[in-house]
């Protein structure tokens, strides 16, 4: 009976073994053919990825077929009675990509070279502009390229320019003091800030004047600038050059809608510095708080900081609000290695001479002055320098304060927008920026 009990126990612990062992090898084959599976599409090569249809030009566009010849003669036959737009002009152009403390910079030079003539066609536009030569294979020679019309001020353009892929595309174009015509835009492009400028520079007929800067034809305005209030007794802080010969100053508050008139208190021709004082001025119109920034120790500035500025560039022509230019500190010299300036990332245009240099903590770090001239250098070395502004450091400022009895209450200031985000800061500032008309 024991004997065929063990029988029994021998016979059950097989048979349960052979499941085991039946199982085992199912899983394993399992296990087996995932595995020959993982390596088969491990080894296959990646789908191969779809490729947009390549891109190909209208073969009807609208056109002119007019040579350069052509072109210039209309050009001289009309030379007493041309708009600045019209002539022949080659582009350039600039992008700057910048992220962080890193930038990178293309150029496109004598990309297109157009004509600009009167429209006599469209009633929606004034001028036309169509491709004498190009680099570009999508576009060709007698296709128009753009389209302008005339605003109420005399360098100022509304613009239609049809893109690389024959989109339009809407803009602003300005021909600046000394005839170059620009349009620039600044986007955020896959986290970099990328600026982009196209410079028109005129071929023919040739400049023999410069264009009108001022804000209207027949205007009483000499010139326009910007400036800061820096002291709660009226006290302006702008350029010299802004100021030079004036005969009358009127200082502006946009945002309180107030005019005012002011004199020369004190000036530093050699830093390009001036005080204006303000006639009957009442702090109260302006604020009800005090003056929200302090100045800037200089020995904190540094390169690769991020700075803005607030001010009034092309004087009239973009509004009658500050506009906001944002940038970094490029260097704590100035051409030719000059200790008095900051040279700075920002872009500016006519206009924002005399405007505050802020850093991120509500500090005054400097006054913004004019760029290089553009001109100086394309005639002289064939380059056109862009982004390349500078600004008076603080303490330069801070040395014609001394010469105040206000010093003492400025310079002890302190900042009420330091650790606010930049938004809130130029809203607070924002009162405070002042556009100067001088006749």
């Amino acid at each position: 009976m024991k004997q065929e009990t063990k029988i029994g126990v021998l016979i059950q612990t097989r048979f349960r073994a052979g499941i085991v062992c039946k199982l085992s090898v199912k899983y394993l084959s399992v296990i087996l053919l995932l595995l020959l599976l993982l390596l088969m599409f491990s080894c296959a090569p990646p789908p191969k990825p779809v490729q947009p249809p390549a891109f190909r030009p209208p073969v009807q566009w609208e056109s002119i077929n007019k040579s350069e010849s052509e072109v210039r003669l209309y050009l001289d036959l009309n030379k007493n009675n041309l708009n600045p737009i019209e002539g022949i002009w080659n582009i350039n152009e600039i992008t700057i990509k910048t992220l962080g403390t890193a930038s990178r910079r293309t150029e496109n030079n004598n990309m297109y070279r157009i004509a600009i003539i009167k429209d006599t066609i469209s009633t929606n536009f004034d001028f036309i502009a169509f491709v004498l030569e190009t680099k570009s294979p999508e576009w060709a020679p007698g296709r128009i390229k753009a389209k302008f019309r005339k605003t109420a001020y005399q360098s100022l353009y509304d613009g239609l320019w049809y893109m690389k892929n024959y989109a339009p595309h809407t803009d602003n174009y300005t021909i600046d003091e000394f005839g170059f015509m620009k349009q620039s835009s600044s986007e955020y492009r896959d986290y970099f800030n990328v600026i982009t400028e196209k410079i028109f520079i005129k071929a023919y007929p040739f400049i023999t004047a410069r264009p009108d800067s001022d804000v209207a034809s027949g205007s009483e305005v000499k010139s326009t600038g910007s400036g800061f209030l820096i002291s709660q007794n009226g006290l302006i802080i702008t350029n010299y050059h802004v100021v030079e010969n004036a005969e009358e100053i009127e200082i502006s508050f946009p945002n309180r809608n107030i005019t005012k008139h002011a004199t020369l208190r004190l000036k530093d021709i050699k830093n390009d510095l001036a005080i204006l004082e303000i006639d009957n001025f009442d702090f109260n119109e302006i604020s009800k708080t005090q003056i929200p920034y302090s100045l800037a120790d200089i020995e904190s500035v540094k390169v690769g900081q991020e700075v803005f500025t607030l001010g009034f560039p092309l004087g009239s022509i973009m509004g009658s609000k500050a506009r906001l230019a944002t940038g970094r500190i490029n260097s704590v010299y100035g051409l030719q290695d000059d200790p008095r300036l900051l040279q700075i990332g920002n872009p500016l245009s006519p206009g924002n001479s005399g405007g505050p240099l802020f850093n991120v903590k509500g500090e005054l770090v400097g006054v913004v002055v004019s760029g290089l001239n553009a001109k100086y250098f394309y005639d002289n070395l064939g380059i056109i320098p862009q982004n390349i502004n500078f600004a008076v450091k603080i303490n330069y400022l801070q040395n014609v304060l001394k010469m105040l009895p206000e010093n003492d209450d400025i310079v002890n200031r302190q900042s009420i927008i330091s650790g606010l985000p930049m938004e809130e800061q130029i809203e607070k500032l924002s009162f405070f920026i002042v556009q100067i008309h001088v006749k």
